[in-house]
């Protein structure tokens, strides 16, 4: 009679467990409902593999070649990505979209967090100053960039008006190569602050009021209240104003495009109006292709560093 060891029993062991999720996860599948509900996740499937999957891996495999969409894409490996290297345009519109996001990002964070305790809030009409802090985000970018077209603008532009009304020298503003990226900047935070003031103002009505309580029996001031209560537990919505607000920064575009086209002398450029000028303008859809890749690299790099470094649970 042959006596199994203690290994082959947990072997043994080990693929009966297995057979036996095996066989739930089938008798999990086959019920009715199940088919359901993948007929109802189907269209998004569809959408997310036509519109996301096969346009990336499109991308990937024409940045490998030479194509300008009159001819046949022809294979010419990594000599896009040899060029891009070697490109000093490619490295300004990095440079550039760099210092757009360290410019933008924690003065976005900032404002909104003030506002957000400002408006948070049992007072007449708080709601409609909530509303007005947000329209900015909800209101066209090409609308917005016409409208700060004109506050820019170097005669009669009302910025330009108020700087002379202190005794102040006029400015030329995008004109200028020092202070086109800066204003966009400014531009950008005046736009986009609402989006994080919105995202902070969920996470301080989501904090229990008890904390504040019991951090009041203690005699702690307002000050202590807000280190050692309000922003450990904020840290969450921190997280993800951060990584959201760095990704969007990373694909700036519209008042590049609208405002400067990227003058003046590259001084606006960014990392997109470069992938649509060569994609679209010069039709050179194989480097566009490439240069497209390689911003989505940068993003994934920075993402994963995010999580890894900015992720922290908040236990209540």
């Amino acid at each position: 009679m042959h006596i199994a060891s203690p290994g082959q029993r947990q072997q043994v062991d080990t693929l009966t467990r297995q057979r036996g999720r095996l066989a739930r996860t089938w008798r999990l599948l086959s019920q009715p409902q199940v088919y359901m509900a993948y007929v109802f996740l189907a269209p998004a499937f569809l959408g997310l593999l036509v519109f996301t999957f096969l346009p990336f891996f499109a991308s990937l495999y024409f940045s490998f070649t030479q194509y300008n969409v009159l001819s046949p894409p022809q294979w010419i490996g990594l000599g896009n990505y040899e060029r891009l290297i070697n490109s000093q345009v490619f490295w300004i519109a990095l440079r550039n979209v760099s210092y757009y996001t360290l410019g933008t990002l924690i003065p976005k964070m900032i404002l909104g967090l003030t506002f957000a305790i400002l408006l948070n809030q049992a007072l007449r009409g708080v709601a409609f100053f909530r509303a007005a802090f947000y329209a900015p985000v909800v209101t066209s970018m090409v609308a917005v960039s016409i409208a700060w077209l004109w506050i820019y603008h170097p005669n009669s532009g009302l910025l330009n008006q108020f700087l002379t009304w202190l005794g102040l020298p006029r400015q030329l503003w995008l004109l200028d190569k020092n202070l086109a990226l800066p204003s966009l900047m400014l531009m950008g935070i005046w736009k986009y602050a609402g989006i994080s003031m919105v995202i902070y103002l969920a996470g301080l009505q989501g904090i229990p009021e008890s904390y504040y309580e019991a951090a009041d029996i203690d005699g702690a001031n307002g000050w202590n209240k807000f280190f050692y209560i309000t922003l450990p537990l904020l840290a969450p919505a921190s997280f993800y104003i951060f990584l959201t607000t760095a990704i969007s920064s990373f694909q700036v575009f519209e008042q590049m495009y609208v405002l400067t086209q990227g003058g003046p002398g590259f001084a606006t450029t960014s990392v997109v109006y470069e992938i649509y000028g060569e994609a679209f303008q010069r039709f050179r859809m194989g480097y566009a292709s490439a240069m497209a890749f390689v911003l989505f690299i940068i993003i994934l790099i920075l993402t994963l560093i995010s999580f890894k470094f900015g992720n922290r649970e908040i236990e209540y």
